[in-house]
Protein backbone atom coordinates (compact mmCIF):
# COMPACT_ATOMS: atom_id res chain seq x y z
CA UNK A 1 0.00 0.00 0.00
CA UNK A 2 1.80 3.51 -1.26
CA UNK A 3 1.68 6.38 1.26
CA UNK A 4 -1.30 7.95 0.00
CA UNK A 5 -3.48 5.36 0.42
CA UNK A 6 -2.43 4.91 4.13
CA UNK A 7 -2.64 8.24 4.76
CA UNK A 8 -6.38 8.30 3.06
CA UNK A 9 -7.32 5.33 5.45
CA UNK A 10 -5.47 7.69 8.82
CA UNK A 11 -7.98 10.18 7.41
CA UNK A 12 -10.75 7.79 7.49
CA UNK A 13 -10.27 6.72 11.13
CA UNK A 14 -9.78 10.26 12.31
CA UNK A 15 -13.15 11.14 10.42
CA UNK A 16 -14.33 7.67 12.64
CA UNK A 17 -12.99 8.80 15.87
CA UNK A 18 -14.73 12.18 15.67
CA UNK A 19 -17.96 10.46 14.95
CA UNK A 20 -17.86 8.97 18.04
CA UNK A 21 -16.85 11.76 19.63
CA UNK A 22 -19.91 13.64 18.62
CA UNK A 23 -22.06 10.93 19.36
CA UNK A 24 -20.81 10.80 22.77
CA UNK A 25 -21.05 14.74 23.65
CA UNK A 26 -24.75 14.78 21.97
CA UNK A 27 -26.14 11.90 23.63
CA UNK A 28 -24.29 12.21 26.81
CA UNK A 29 -26.89 15.04 28.51
CA UNK A 30 -29.72 12.56 27.05
CA UNK A 31 -28.11 9.38 28.74
CA UNK A 32 -27.43 10.73 31.99
CA UNK A 33 -30.65 12.34 32.74
CA UNK A 34 -33.26 10.06 31.03
CA UNK A 35 -31.60 6.56 30.17
CA UNK A 36 -34.59 4.99 29.31
CA UNK A 37 -34.96 6.98 26.49
CA UNK A 38 -36.69 5.28 23.69
CA UNK A 39 -35.24 6.59 20.67
CA UNK A 40 -31.68 6.22 21.53
CA UNK A 41 -31.08 3.73 18.55
CA UNK A 42 -32.59 6.51 15.67
CA UNK A 43 -30.69 9.15 17.38
CA UNK A 44 -27.30 7.63 17.52
CA UNK A 45 -27.94 6.64 13.65
CA UNK A 46 -29.10 9.84 12.64
CA UNK A 47 -25.49 11.77 14.34
CA UNK A 48 -23.77 8.88 12.36
CA UNK A 49 -25.38 9.18 9.11
CA UNK A 50 -25.31 12.68 8.83
CA UNK A 51 -21.58 13.21 9.29
CA UNK A 52 -20.72 10.11 7.35
CA UNK A 53 -22.81 11.22 3.96
CA UNK A 54 -21.77 14.92 4.75
CA UNK A 55 -18.54 13.96 4.01
CA UNK A 56 -19.51 11.41 1.40
CA UNK A 57 -21.01 14.47 -0.43
CA UNK A 58 -18.69 17.25 0.08
CA UNK A 59 -15.18 15.16 0.54
CA UNK A 60 -15.45 12.13 -1.51
CA UNK A 61 -12.31 12.47 -3.10
CA UNK A 62 -10.37 12.43 -0.12
CA UNK A 63 -11.92 8.90 1.13
CA UNK A 64 -11.18 5.51 0.83
CA UNK A 65 -14.17 4.75 -1.79
CA UNK A 66 -13.70 7.54 -4.06
CA UNK A 67 -12.74 5.13 -6.83
CA UNK A 68 -14.79 2.16 -5.74
CA UNK A 69 -17.35 1.82 -8.18
CA UNK A 70 -19.43 -1.32 -6.21
CA UNK A 71 -19.49 1.09 -3.31
CA UNK A 72 -20.79 4.17 -6.02
CA UNK A 73 -23.56 1.52 -7.32
CA UNK A 74 -24.51 0.09 -4.04
CA UNK A 75 -24.77 3.16 -1.69
CA UNK A 76 -27.66 4.84 -3.22
CA UNK A 77 -29.87 1.96 -3.64
CA UNK A 78 -29.08 1.69 0.04
CA UNK A 79 -30.17 5.04 0.89
CA UNK A 80 -32.89 5.17 -0.89
CA UNK A 81 -34.40 2.46 1.28
CA UNK A 82 -32.84 3.90 4.83
CA UNK A 83 -34.93 6.97 3.33
CA UNK A 84 -38.04 5.30 4.45
CA UNK A 85 -37.09 3.97 7.76
CA UNK A 86 -35.29 7.41 8.86
CA UNK A 87 -38.48 8.88 8.03
CA UNK A 88 -40.45 6.64 10.09
CA UNK A 89 -38.41 7.92 13.16
CA UNK A 90 -38.94 11.19 12.69
CA UNK A 91 -42.48 10.63 12.53
CA UNK A 92 -42.77 7.81 15.31
CA UNK A 93 -40.43 10.96 17.69
CA UNK A 94 -43.52 13.54 16.24
CA UNK A 95 -46.33 11.17 16.98
CA UNK A 96 -44.85 10.28 20.65
CA UNK A 97 -44.58 14.54 21.38
CA UNK A 98 -48.18 15.42 20.14
CA UNK A 99 -50.06 12.61 21.93
CA UNK A 100 -47.98 11.78 24.96
CA UNK A 101 -45.44 14.97 25.16
CA UNK A 102 -41.71 14.93 26.91
CA UNK A 103 -42.83 14.37 30.61
CA UNK A 104 -43.43 10.98 30.00
CA UNK A 105 -39.45 10.25 28.82
CA UNK A 106 -38.46 12.62 31.86
CA UNK A 107 -39.98 11.21 34.95
CA UNK A 108 -39.77 13.07 38.28
CA UNK A 109 -37.09 15.73 37.14
CA UNK A 110 -38.21 19.52 38.12
CA UNK A 111 -39.99 21.13 35.32
CA UNK A 112 -37.32 23.59 34.37
CA UNK A 113 -34.76 20.87 33.73
CA UNK A 114 -37.15 19.21 32.33
CA UNK A 115 -38.30 22.15 29.70
CA UNK A 116 -34.71 22.62 28.71
CA UNK A 117 -33.46 19.28 28.28
CA UNK A 118 -36.59 18.40 25.96
CA UNK A 119 -35.66 21.90 24.14
CA UNK A 120 -32.47 20.55 23.55
CA UNK A 121 -33.92 16.81 22.96
CA UNK A 122 -36.01 18.33 20.46
CA UNK A 123 -33.62 20.41 18.21
CA UNK A 124 -30.62 17.99 18.05
CA UNK A 125 -32.84 15.47 16.90
CA UNK A 126 -34.67 17.16 14.48
CA UNK A 127 -31.18 18.56 13.60
CA UNK A 128 -29.68 15.33 12.60
CA UNK A 129 -32.80 13.20 11.20
CA UNK A 130 -33.44 15.97 8.64
CA UNK A 131 -29.63 16.24 7.98
CA UNK A 132 -29.43 12.72 7.19
CA UNK A 133 -32.79 12.67 5.27
CA UNK A 134 -31.54 15.35 3.10
CA UNK A 135 -28.25 13.78 2.71
CA UNK A 136 -29.83 10.55 1.81
CA UNK A 137 -31.96 12.42 -1.20
CA UNK A 138 -28.73 14.12 -2.15
CA UNK A 139 -25.95 11.08 -2.08
CA UNK A 140 -27.58 9.07 -4.87
CA UNK A 141 -27.21 12.07 -7.24
CA UNK A 142 -23.76 12.85 -5.89
CA UNK A 143 -22.60 9.01 -6.09
CA UNK A 144 -24.28 8.52 -9.97
CA UNK A 145 -22.38 12.16 -10.60
CA UNK A 146 -19.20 10.24 -9.22
CA UNK A 147 -19.62 7.43 -11.22
CA UNK A 148 -19.90 9.32 -14.35
CA UNK A 149 -16.78 11.64 -13.61
CA UNK A 150 -14.95 8.42 -13.10
CA UNK A 151 -15.86 6.69 -15.96
CA UNK A 152 -15.63 9.98 -18.59
CA UNK A 153 -12.60 12.07 -16.76
CA UNK A 154 -11.14 9.37 -14.24
CA UNK A 155 -12.03 12.07 -11.33
CA UNK A 156 -14.36 11.60 -8.30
Amino acid sequence: MDELKKGIWKVEMLWWMFTALAVVIVMLPIYLEVPDFPFVGYNILYIVLAITFTRYIFLLKHTPVAYSLPFKIVIPLITLVMLLLLQDGLAEFQRVLDEEGFMVFMGDMSTKKATGLAKYIRAEYFFFGVSTIICSIVLPFRMIVSIWRQKNRGTV
